[in-house]
Parts: structure tokens; C-alpha cells; sequence
């Protein structure tokens, strides 16, 4: 099975188990008093501290916690902003 034939599988199967909770498709426009936008706000707001969890753990597990150093996110930063200033506007020029 592809990568993307997984992905779509893992999705579908999220929607099916949203379904058999709620009993209902997702909701549009606040048919049913929820606020799309701020929910995912909120979801990522959680997928964010569990990624940042899981690297602490994976880092742990690894023993490297010395490749998240200061200086490793300083290096990382000056790369952004060396791409970010690489435009004639000062702009993101993306990929």
C-alpha cells in the first residue's frame, strides 16, 4: 500500500469514527452551534504539544539531546532568515 493510500485509510478511517460518535457528517457553518476555525485552533494548539512531547521522548530515547541545542536552533534560524532576506522585498518567497 502507498504512502498516500495510507494517509487517505487513516483519514477515513477518522471520519468514520467522528461519524459513529457524533452520529453526523461534519458540521458546516455552525449548523450544530460549532466553530469549525476555533476548534482546529484548538487541535493544533494539542498536536503541538504532542509533537513536542514525542521529540522529547524520541530525543530521550536516542540519548541526542544535545542535537537541539541553542546553537542548533540558531543556525536553523539564520537559515530562514537568510532565505527570507534573499528576496528583493524582504518577503517569504516560499518554494
Amino acid at each position: 500500500m502507498s504512502t498516500n493510500e495510507r494517509v487517505k485509510e487513516l483519514i477515513s478511517e477518522r471520519l468514520q469514527q467522528g461519524q459513529e460518535e457524533y452520529g453526523q457528517d461534519i458540521p458546516l457553518d455552525g449548523s450544530d452551534g460549532r466553530d469549525n476555525l476555533l476548534e482546529s485552533l484548538y487541535e493544533a494548539l494539542d498536536l503541538a504539544v504532542y509533537i513536542a512531547a514525542t521529540i522529547i521522548e524520541v530525543l530521550d530515547k536516542r540519548e541526542i539531546d544535545k542535537f537541539v541545542t541553542s546553537e542548533h536552533i540558531k543556525r536553523s534560524t539564520d537559515n530562514v532568515d537568510a532565505y527570507i532576506n534573499n528576496t528583493d522585498d524582504g518577503s517569504w518567497k516560499g518554494r
